[in-house]
């Protein structure tokens, strides 16, 4: 079955070259898969996956952060994938959390302080993530961070599936209407406090499309 989504695709092209040079200089998954690592090999841009704290990369690579661990398909190509800390559980995620120093945190850091970062498939609710960002922020006057959001529609908030029906379980309509305009205003606050603009989709369709148009633009 096809794995090229169009996520993927529209991700794997901001990351290719272009004449005066990358524009995208590493990405930092969350995921375990190599999902992105393929479509790279079969645009043929040059990448490195990086998943424990003694790998390195040549210059002319693009490195892939799996900072949550690596779990490839076909593990053959790859060496040190036991070293590779995997947080499935919460055990995992207290020792990165715990470890200032930890090798993925200090990755992370480097890119919210040195780097304009594009957050893709976030819900931006983890707490380790938020803590770099806040550290990351200190001394910045503006936001120089982005992250889609799904934007909540008052329909989509009003009504639940129940039983495989869909059901309304708000009659106040104006009332939804007016409580999601203050949530998503209080949402842009509370980003912006860490350095981040958030960019509302209403649909997950539209992110290919977005990435597309700010590719087409960088060229």
């Amino acid at each position: 079955r096809p794995i090229d989504s169009d996520l993927i695709k529209s991700i794997t092209s901001m990351c290719l070259p272009r004449r005066t040079g990358a524009k995208v200089k590493s990405v930092v998954t969350y995921n375990f898969d190599d999902l992105l690592e393929r479509q790279l090999t079969t645009n043929a841009i040059l990448h490195r996956c990086i998943y424990t704290d003694n790998e390195s990369y040549d210059p002319d690579e693009l490195p892939v952060y799996h900072v949550h661990g690596f779990l490839p398909e076909n593990r053959n190509p790859y060496d040190g994938l036991d070293n590779s800390t995997l947080v499935f559980s919460e055990e995992g995620y207290h020792q990165i959390y715990s470890d200032s120093y930890h090798w993925s945190n200090l990755v992370q850091l480097n890119s919210f302080r040195e780097s304009n970062c594009l957050m893709i498939g976030l819900s931006m609710t983890d707490p380790n993530l938020r803590r770099l960002l806040d550290i990351s922020s200190k001394n910045i006057e503006r936001s120089k961070h982005f992250a889609f959001m799904k934007r909540l529609s008052s329909a989509e908030f009003c009504h639940e599936e129940i039983d495989g029906k869909e059901t309304k379980v708000i009659d106040n309509v104006d009332a939804a209407e007016k409580f999601l305009e203050r949530h998503h205003t209080l949402n842009e606050e509370l980003m912006k406090e860490l350095g981040v603009t958030i960019i509302w989709y209403e649909s997950y369709d539209d992110i290919p499309e977005i990435i597309k148009a700010v590719a087409r633009h960088e060229n």
